[in-house]
C-alpha cells in the first residue's frame, strides 16, 4: 500500500513538473485517522472481493484478518491487526481509529507548495489544524464563496478554518474549538485543553501542551474548565429542548 501511494503520489508530481505547475500547486498529505483497529474476516466487509477472486481464479487462498500464523505483508494476505496493535501502532498516543483520543484522532500532514509556503524549508508548525479546515483553506485559495444552497437544498454553515495564515508563514489565533463526535467518543479541544469521553463515562480533562499523550486526567482538579468546554459539548450536540 505505502509503494502504491508512493507511485501514485509521485505520477501527479510528474505530470505537475512536465506541465509546469508543481510550483503554483498546493499539495498538502494528511490522513484522518489513527490506525485501524477493526478485525476483518471473510470478504473483509466486501473490501476484499476483487482479490479473493483473483485468488480464486489463480487456485489460490488468501489469508484475510487476523491470521497471524501466516507472515502478513504477503500477496497472499489482506490482514488486520486489531485493538492490540492498532493502539500500539499509534504509541505513545492513546487508542485507535474510531476513538477520539489523540491515537484516532491527532494525525500529522505534509504540505508542498514552493510558490505560496512561506515557512521554512523542513520546519514543522504547532499551529493546530484539522480536516474540516480544508473547506475553507481551498475556498480562499479558489477565491471562491461557500455556497448557501447546492442542488436546491439549503447547506450548512462549515465549522472551518482557514489554514492559509499559516501556510504563508503567520502566527494566528487558533484558539476556537473542535468538536469530535464519533463512534460513541467525543472530545472537545480548545486551546492547551481536551475534554474527552467514551459512551456515558464522564469526561476525562487533559492539558495537552504538557501531556499529549493523554495519560493525566486532571478533571478532579479542573472542574470549572470541563464544565465550561462540556458546555461546548452540550450546545453543539446535546439534547434539544
Amino acid at each position: 500500500m505505502v509503494d502504491h501511494m508512493d507511485q501514485a503520489v509521485g505520477n501527479i508530481v510528474q505530470a505537475l513538473e512536465k506541465t509546469k505547475q508543481l510550483d503554483d500547486t498546493l499539495i498538502i498529505y494528511f490522513h484522518d485517522n489513527g490506525a485501524c483497529p477493526e478485525h476483518l474476516g471473510g470478504n473483509g466487509w466486501n473490501t476484499a472481493n476483487n482479490i479473493l477472486a483473483k485468488a480464486k481464479k489463480a487456485g489460490k487462498t488468501i489469508a484475510v484478518g487476523d491470521k497471524f500464523d501466516v507472515p502478513m505483508g504477503g500477496p497472499m494476505t489482506y490482514g488486520s491487526v486489531g485493538h492490540n496493535w492498532a493502539n500500539a501502532q499509534n504509541t505513545p498516543m492513546r487508542r485507535y481509529k474510531m476513538n477520539v483520543h489523540n491515537g484516532g484522532a491527532c494525525t500529522p500532514a505534509i504540505v508542498h507548495w514552493p510558490a505560496g509556503l512561506k515557512t521554512k524549508l523542513g520546519s514543522i508548525s504547532k499551529q493546530r489544524g484539522h480536516v474540516v479546515d480544508m473547506m475553507a483553506t481551498c475556498l480562499e485559495l479558489a477565491e471562491a464563496e461557500y455556497p448557501e444552497e447546492f442542488n436546491g437544498k439549503e447547506t450548512k454553515p462549515h465549522e472551518s478554518f482557514s489554514l492559509v495564515p499559516i501556510l504563508k508563514g503567520k502566527t494566528v489565533d487558533r484558539d476556537h474549538a473542535y468538536v469530535f463526535n464519533h463512534g460513541g467518543t467525543h472530545a472537545i479541544v480548545k486551546g492547551e485543553y481536551k475534554i474527552v469521553r467514551e459512551g456515558r463515562r464522564p469526561w476525562a480533562l487533559y492539558h495537552l501542551a504538557e501531556n499529549r499523550t493523554e495519560t493525566n486526567n486532571i478533571a478532579p482538579k479542573y472542574p470549572e474548565r470541563v464544565e465550561q468546554l462540556a458546555a461546548i459539548w452540550e450546545t453543539r450536540w446535546g439534547k434539544k429542548k
